[in-house]
């Protein structure tokens, strides 16, 4: 049916190239409108071309003058009377020394007499002072009396200045004079030149010559032309010239008034300080500008000369041009208009009918096919739209059965019912041959795979298709598939998230052409999420559980270690510490009574009854010890660690490393207790089951966290043997320890190999507890 309609001879593009055809015919009115542009624009790029060329004749006499003065700043940093003033003053001659400088001070105003541009020259020592100093004013030169010579060391170009190398120059930004720290009454704008003066290599003071503002100045005059403006800026946009002077100098190191640029065009300001020749138009005027480049060294600084002129006047014959013109077109586009309308009136019925068709699909009505109405593109277009609706309502019957599926797999928390739901889900919506699951490890570089899962019956264990590509999508984000195609038969590959550690790679074999459709693939990526989210609840289900039952097994047997500790404290203070007392309870009453009769037998009474009392105390605090370390209290961490170690280290008899690095940091004391109990338990149980000669404490504040570290080199232990074994309390216990007070306590271990216990406490317990990544240990997928 579509190559029906294609092959019809009356199309769309037909109509739609007779109505232009008809537009065009209008009695050269086309022609006369390009000629007419086509000279306005001539019009246009020659009034913008002729003020451009009249503002860089005024940009080269400037950079032509400052170019100029640098050989008159040169030849004073090597003139003759200088040097002799600078070997008197190394000599320490101080006769000829004030000859010289008064000798320096006539050859620059000799020097200034012949350079009426030049309103200061000066010689400034190395610390800023200035030795001799001509000024200009008004036509007048004169010598500035060594009462007024200022130190100018603050000064930026005397800064500036110092950092040059012999030869170099250093040219100021345009800015007003300053005498005495004050900006110059009348204000009086100079650019200054800067070269540094070396004698025998020795940096001895700059040669400094202020030049006249106005001298350059004078090179940006007003046109003649009464309604343009010609303005200068510098980088920053401050005014430099301008015909109301009020805008002037109003950068922050001269008057400060912030007027600019900026201010008076902040649209195209950017553009006119970009450093590059160009025109603008804001508010009703053309901005024609071009940069001044007046010290090429440092390119960042540079003037902008600019000429401002309303549009009406630079562009007044082309505005006339163009109205004209446009009359010309709108008459065109009203003739035009009223042709293509009535044409247009044929092919509206189709399109009418078609956007009713799309309305409805909106509203989610698939059923009603629309009708073809006409033989040209809007008939392909309809039914390609019924098509379309067909596809999209298949589209939708999917997702509705990708959503009850995913729905399904989610209610599920066993992992084998699980996988068995995704392969029959991915059977039920995708065209496939066969499906397969992987479980895919990495041990010690070697890449093992196991099949886990399968959609053929009696299949245990069948190797990929391709296996490069298995690996390379196990390392793919979920979501993402990697596609392989081999003649008719296609195989298709995505990472299924088992657990938060654990990943398996679904394996689809189908028709080429049916497997890599988009569509198909969407559905894939989509399913792979949805089971990947309900494995990993599984996983974190089966996790909840194992760790219930483990907390469980922890509270019995610490609920017996309680008790089991309190019977031996009740047998050591009855068969111990009593004992002591009532001893020495029964010599001191027979002291009391022999005290008079016999003093010297009743003295051997008492001072054995002392000793009793002695030992008494002595066992009360070795029972407190037990319930509370008073090392702790009474010593604080580092101290009470070492102890405990150093005496376990004694009995075992152990080569002991010990790393206490703790600087005086106050712990707080839940922080504290926790972490010497599970140093005490980690050294018990290095003393009962380690058997080996070597052991390592440290203990180290890290950032915002307390680390501990103890490891011995025995004979270490399975640790899923010992997890499996709840009645190892005390690896437990000093994990819950640790957790109590938001840490995390690490163990590790395998046969031969000893056992290391690594332990993260957090200095502020307000902060919250740290995190560590979980690790499935399980040996399945």
């Amino acid at each position: 049916m579509l190559e029906s309609l294609r092959s019809r001879p009356y199309s769309i593009r037909t109509k739609l190239l007779v109505a232009v055809m008809l537009v065009m015919l209008v009695p050269l009115l086309g022609t006369a409108l390009y000629g007419n542009w086509f000279t306005g624009s001539i019009i246009k790029d020659k009034a913008i071309e002729s003020s451009h060329n009249e503002l860089n004749r005024r940009a080269q006499q400037i950079e032509t003058y400052l170019d100029g003065n640098k050989n008159d700043i040169r030849y004073l940093a090597h003139m003759h009377s200088l040097n002799q003033y600078l070997d008197a003053t190394m000599a320490g001659d101080e006769e000829n020394r004030e000859r010289w400088r008064q000798q320096l001070e006539q050859d620059f105003l000799i020097f200034s007499s012949a350079h009426p541009d030049y309103y200061q020259v000066r010689y400034l020592n190395a610390i800023g002072q200035e030795i001799a100093r001509v000024d200009t004013f008004d036509g007048r030169t004169r010598i500035v009396d060594r009462e007024r010579l200022q130190n100018k060391r603050h000064r930026y170009y005397f800064i500036e200045g110092v950092k040059l190398a012999p030869g170099d120059i250093y040219i100021s930004p345009l800015d007003l004079n300053r005498e005495f720290g004050e900006l110059e009454i009348p204000f009086h704008p100079v650019i200054r030149y800067v070269t540094p003066v070396y004698r025998y290599n020795t940096f001895q003071g700059v040669i400094v010559i202020n030049v006249e503002g106005e001298a350059i100045l004078r090179f940006a005059k007003p046109s003649s032309d009464p309604h343009a403006q010609v303005l200068m800026v510098d980088q920053d946009g401050y005014y430099l010239m301008h015909p109301d002077d009020a805008k002037r100098w109003g950068g922050p190191t001269d008057l400060d008034t912030g007027e600019s640029v900026k201010w008076d065009f902040p649209k195209t300001a950017s553009q006119i300080l970009s450093g590059r020749a160009g025109d603008v138009v804001e508010d009703g005027k053309v901005v024609i500008y071009t940069p001044v480049r007046y010290w090429l060294t440092s390119p960042e600084r540079f003037w902008v000369l600019m000429q401002v002129e309303p549009v009406n006047k630079l562009l007044a014959p082309l505005i006339d041009f163009r109205i004209t013109a446009g009359l010309i077109l709108i008459a065109a586009i009203l003739l035009g208009f009223g042709m293509t309308y009535a044409l247009a009136r044929n092919f509206t019925n189709p399109v009418l009918a078609l956007q009713r068709g799309v309305q409805r699909l909106a509203q989610g009505e698939f059923s009603e096919q629309l009708p073809t109405l006409s033989q040209d593109e809007i008939g392909q277009l309809t039914v390609s739209f019924n098509e379309m609706a067909q596809m999209i309502r298949g589209y939708l019957d999917q997702m509705d059965q990708l959503q009850r599926l995913g729905l399904k797999i989610s209610s599920h928390v066993e992992r084998d019912e699980i996988l068995a739901l995704v392969i029959e889900t991915i059977r039920e919506l995708l065209p496939i041959k066969d499906v397969n699951i992987y479980c895919v490890e990495i041990h010690d570089d070697e890449i093992e795979y196991q099949m886990v899962a399968s959609a053929s019956e009696h299949v245990s264990a069948r190797t990929p298709l391709d296996e490069e590509l298995l690996i390379e999508a196990s390392n793919m984000q979920i979501g993402e598939i990697a596609p392989h195609r081999t003649g008719q038969w296609a195989v298709c590959y995505a990472p299924l998230r088992i657990s938060a550690s654990r990943r398996a790679v679904v394996e689809l074999v189908g028709v080429s052409q049916e497997v890599l459709d988009s569509w198909h693939c969407k559905l894939f990526s989509t399913l792979m999420a949805q089971g990947s989210i309900a494995l990993e609840n599984a996983d974190l289900y089966q996790r909840l559980a194992h760790h219930r039952q483990q907390l469980q097994q922890l509270v019995s047997e610490l609920i017996t270690a309680q008790e089991e500790e309190r019977r031996v404290v009740a047998y050591d203070i009855h068969d111990g510490l009593l004992q002591y007392l009532v001893a020495a309870r029964l010599l001191l009453r027979n002291y009391a009574a022999m005290a008079e009769k016999n003093p010297a037998s009743a003295r051997q009474l008492l001072e054995a009854g002392m000793e009793q009392v002695a030992t008494a105390i002595s066992e009360g605090r070795r029972i407190i010890e037990g319930m509370r370390p008073t090392l702790l209290d009474d010593l604080g961490l580092e101290a009470a660690v070492r102890e405990v170690a150093t005496g376990m280290a004694r009995r075992a008899d152990w080569r002991l490393t010990l790393d206490l690095t703790l600087h005086e940091t106050e712990l707080p004391p839940e922080t504290e207790i926790a972490a010497f109990r599970i140093i005490q338990e980690a050294l018990t149980n290095a003393y009962k089951y380690a058997r080996g000669q070597q052991i390592l404490v440290r203990l180290a504040i890290e950032g915002e966290t307390l680390t501990i570290l103890v490891q011995d080199w025995g004979q270490g232990f399975e640790l899923a043997e010992v997890n499996a074994n709840y009645g190892h309390v005390g690896l437990v216990a000093m994990q819950e320890r640790a957790r109590l007070v938001g840490g995390i306590c690490t163990i590790t271990s395998r046969p031969g190999a000893g056992v290391r216990v690594f332990v993260r406490l957090p200095l502020n317990l307000e902060a919250g507890g740290l995190t560590e990544d979980v690790e499935d240990t399980r040996d399945h997928c």
